[in-house]
This record gives C-alpha cells, structure tokens and sequence, in this order.
C-alpha cells in the first residue's frame, strides 16, 4: 500500500467518500528513551496506508468479529513496517479469510458522523454488530 499523511487521507476520504475505502490505519503504542536522562516515554504513533491504488489481493479481506488471521507490523531495518497477516489457528480449503479491522467501538462514540453505526456483516456467533470505528482517525 501507498504511506500517507494525515491530510492526505482526509483528501482522499473526500474525494472518494466511504466508497471503496482502502485505507488502514495501524496505530502502535512506542516507548521512548530519553538518551540524557534515561527516562521512558510513551507515545501513539499512527501510520495511514492506502491500497486504493497499490497494494495486492489482501485489500479484499473482509472484517470479521472471530477472524482466521491476524494483523502483525514487520519491520525490517526501516521505519515503516510491513503488515503482515498470519493464520491464528487451520483454516480450511475454502474457508473465506478474514481479519479484525480494530476493537469493539464504544456505544457513544461509533457514529461516522452520521448519528448512525456502520453494520458489521460477519455474521458469527460473537459478531459485536458494528463494524470497529475510531473517531480520531480521518
């Protein structure tokens, strides 16, 4: 996928609105050393990749609430790691993949702006019946 900046994924949300929304947004929770005084910080560091245009077949992986896969940053001696997908358990021949967009969002906060949730479709047992939604992402 394509790394993009905050403000570009807000262009892009706008022009293309929520049809056909590639981006991921990967959030990691980083500790910091301070090289003085040795003192440990910890910060939120977001990363925004849009497969709209350039990515692989992995875009097409549908949420789901009890997924097969797993979501996993790989970095490999650069800043910006690679998202990897690996089976959390066997996956059976024909079994359609999928993966967890994010957490269960909050009640009061899961609106798109709309006054309304989005609804989650997986269909399983243990389906939260909103698709993940973090109000702070663009």
């Amino acid at each position: 996928g394509e790394v993009l900046t905050m403000s570009e994924v807000e262009l892009r949300r706008k022009k293309h609105g929520e049809e056909g929304n590639y981006v991921l947004t990967l959030n990691e929770f980083l500790v910091r050393q301070n090289e003085q005084n040795q003192e440990k910080t910890g910060i939120v560091e977001s990363i925004h990749i849009d497969a709209r245009e350039i990515g692989n077949s992995s875009r097409f992986i549908n949420h789901s609430c009890d997924p097969n896969l797993e979501l996993c940053a790989v970095r490999r001696g650069d800043s910006v790691p690679h998202l990897c997908l690996f089976a959390k358990r066997n996956i059976h021949q024909f079994e359609e993949l999928s993966f967890s967009y994010g957490d269960a969002p909050e009640q009061s906060s899961n609106t798109h702006g709309k006054g309304e949730y989005q609804t989650c479709l997986c269909g399983v047992a243990e389906c939260t019946g909103v698709l993940p939604y973090d109000p702070k992402a663009p």
